[in-house]
């Protein structure tokens, strides 16, 4: 089963002291041929996918419950 998640990645961090630094993150993706852009601020970086996405777009948000939080109300 293959499956395609796309090419395109935003990277940030929550406040959270157990947090994989986005820097990080960013390498590995980039590793395997994504491209990547680091926006620091999580709320930036929601606000920044929904600007990007079009309407037949989706945006996902992977990470924990720290990160789901600070962006959340950008969603709804």
């Amino acid at each position: 089963m293959a499956v395609y998640l796309g090419d395109d990645f935003i990277v940030t961090e929550p406040d959270s002291p157990r947090r994989m630094p986005a820097a990080e993150l960013a390498e590995k993706l980039e590793s395997r041929g994504k491209r990547v852009e680091t926006i620091p601020d999580p709320a930036e970086a929601a606000r920044e996918a929904l600007r990007r996405s079009g309407d037949h777009d989706l945006v996902i948000v992977a990470g924990s419950l720290y990160l789901i939080g600070a962006v959340r109300r950008i969603f709804i």
